[in-house]
């Protein structure tokens, strides 16, 4: 049973918001800004859920450079999301600025046992979101080879 492939999807409210896009049948990508609220983060753990419920096999993305802070609920209900579905989870990884975030994301590898991507830099995190569509590498600006 595969999730359809479709428009984004976006939950917001006066702090921040989040978009969720099944780019193929097997990958799902998160883009998150500003401020994640209580409200919203039950909102996302419940379409997460769903993405999982409908898919056999996921790898997520999580762009949250853009991504301040969010409520603790925030990184308990994703990483229970994922820990629940880890026989369906292929890969995850997160794109972050914020201190706080990136310490979110090392507390939530803990629980998924390591197999969370951490990245810094958009660069590297867009060549591996390229990797999983099956997309050829990009060149950087500088001819460099990105991945």
């Amino acid at each position: 049973m595969l999730r359809e492939i479709g428009s984004p999807r976006e939950w917001k409210d006066e702090k921040g918001g989040f978009v969720i896009s099944r780019v193929s049948a097997e990958v799902l990508r998160v883009d998150a800004r500003a401020y994640l609220s209580e409200e919203l983060g039950r909102l996302i753990t419940e379409a997460l859920a769903a993405e999982f419920e409908a898919s056999e096999r996921l790898h997520c993305f999580f762009d949250a450079e853009d991504l301040d802070a969010y409520h603790s609920y925030v990184r308990i209900g994703i990483t229970g999301v994922l820990v629940n579905n880890s026989s369906r989870l292929a890969s995850v990884s997160v794109l972050a600025r914020s201190t706080l975030v990136h310490m979110g994301v090392a507390v939530a590898n803990l629980a998924l046992q390591g197999r969370i991507k951490p990245f810094g830099e958009r660069s590297a995190f867009e060549a591996a979101f390229a990797r999983a569509l099956g997309r050829p590498l990009s060149l950087a600006p500088d001819g460099e080879r990105l991945g």
